[in-house]
């Protein structure tokens, strides 16, 4: 008895430190991993953003008419591709862009001093965790983020999204709240148990585009009741893809006498594959706007032109995202070329370089750069939403920009308490 007593503790002895060593190895390859990313990220990863021109559909009169709309009408705005043509040719005709490295250069140098170890400011090192940790968690998130590759309502799906993807990319995980209008559950749909927050999420201005985002992500350590600066959160938008509407429409396409093959390659790579792909838009671009006036009007007021005067707004589905962008002092507006697959091909792996993109626009007002002026010199002017308002209009709807979001103090409905707990005072 004795000596199995002691073999027991010379096990042990040898055996924690190995566990140690063991956790220490894995701790070391992960984190080896990790910059080898990001290293990979920033050499071999972008994508671009080309400009969108805004058409008003409605004559003004009055330099005092007010044509505003919601988020989700397109009673008097449209939205379409900035193309430019060098010769009366159609086929001669080119869109103005920027790729993604440029609008996020301070995000690419950002993880090039992080690989160097020369990371001095605190709000990076805080981002730089936020994402080390979603990382190092990456299949939890997969297997959670597997739900809504289901069939789910928006709401569903704005939940998971918020809980399980966006807010994990923050600082503070739990700085985030979604649109009330979407609190069909208190608890996410996922089947997690974890509690959700909800708030008001309004933002914008009556005299142009005004609503409420989804969700709003506040990328601070600081409580979100208490001295938040909301000028640096970020909004999403999420769509739930509308795969019957492409299903119904691929029926009717074969049942139509199509001779033309020009025509068929239209049906099947054009509005109708976009449509199960892409989210709302107008509404996308909306909010883009919207966002970017009301940082604007704090420059305007403040003189703050560290972090430049836009802020990018994203777009979710179940398995893409979109970013757009619009810029008040040069009056262009850029939107993502492609959508962003969350996933990998025919996998259930997120895709890397699609998280990082994702966490350059939650920390926008860390990673988002001024764009060089020879860039804006190019796109001034091509969003065309001061020529369409006129200054006098703009300058108003710039000056009455509100950005009124705010979660609400309590997340979730009070349970009873028992009268034989209760301290009555009267």
């Amino acid at each position: 008895m004795a000596r199995s007593v002691r073999c027991s503790a010379l096990f042990k002895k040898f055996r924690t430190p190995f566990l140690e060593r063991k956790c220490h190895v894995h701790i070391n390859l992960q984190d080896t991993a990790f910059r080898n990313y990001l290293e990979r990220y920033i050499s071999e990863y972008d994508y671009s953003l080309a400009a969108l021109k805004i058409y008003g559909n409605h004559e003004l009169d009055d330099e005092n008419e007010i044509l505003s709309e919601t988020f989700d009408e397109t009673t008097f705005w449209r939205f379409g591709w900035y193309e430019v043509r060098e010769n009366v040719e159609p086929t001669n005709t080119y869109k103005h862009g920027v790729r993604s490295s440029t609008l996020f250069a301070r995000g690419y140098n950002a993880i090039e001093r992080y690989l160097r170890n020369q990371v001095q400011n605190l709000q990076e090192k805080e981002a730089f965790a936020a994402l080390q940790r979603f990382y190092s968690n990456k299949e939890e998130h997969e297997r959670y983020l597997m739900k809504i590759r289901h069939k789910m309502s928006e709401a569903h799906l704005a939940s998971i999204v918020s809980q399980h993807l966006l807010s994990q990319l923050l600082p503070v995980p739990s700085n985030y709240f979604i649109d009330s209008i979407h609190t069909e559950s208190h608890t996410c749909p996922c089947g997690c148990g974890e509690l959700l927050h909800f708030g008001s999420t309004q933002l914008g201005n009556p005299h142009l585009f005004y609503g409420f985002a989804d969700i709003v992500l506040v990328p601070t350590n600081k409580n979100l009741f208490l001295d938040t600066d909301y000028d640096k959160s970020v909004v999403f938008t999420v769509k739930r893809k509308m795969d019957e509407v492409y299903t119904r429409r691929l029926m009717f396409r074969d049942q139509m006498n199509i001779r033309d093959l020009d025509d068929e390659e239209d049906i099947l790579t054009g509005e109708y594959k976009c449509e199960t792909k892409l989210i709302d838009e107008k509404r996308l671009c909306k909010q883009a706007i919207s966002s970017s006036l009301c940082k604007y009007r704090k420059h305007i007021e403040t003189g703050d032109v560290e972090n430049g005067c836009h802020m990018p707004v994203c777009g979710v589905t179940q398995d893409s995202c979109e970013v757009a962008i619009y810029d008040p002092e040069y009056d262009f507006l850029l939107k993502s070329s492609e959508p962003l697959n969350l996933f990998e091909d025919n996998s259930h792996c997120l895709k890397l370089s699609t998280i990082v993109d994702l966490w350059f626009v939650i920390h926008h007002s860390l990673f988002s750069s001024q764009t060089p002026l020879s860039v804006a010199y190019q796109l001034e002017g091509t969003a065309n939403l001061i020529p369409e308002l006129g200054n006098k209009r703009f300058q108003n709807v710039v000056k009455n920009s509100m950005w009124l979001c705010l979660p609400h103090l309590q997340q979730h409905s009070l349970s009873h308490v028992s009268k034989d707990v209760i301290k009555f005072t009267d």
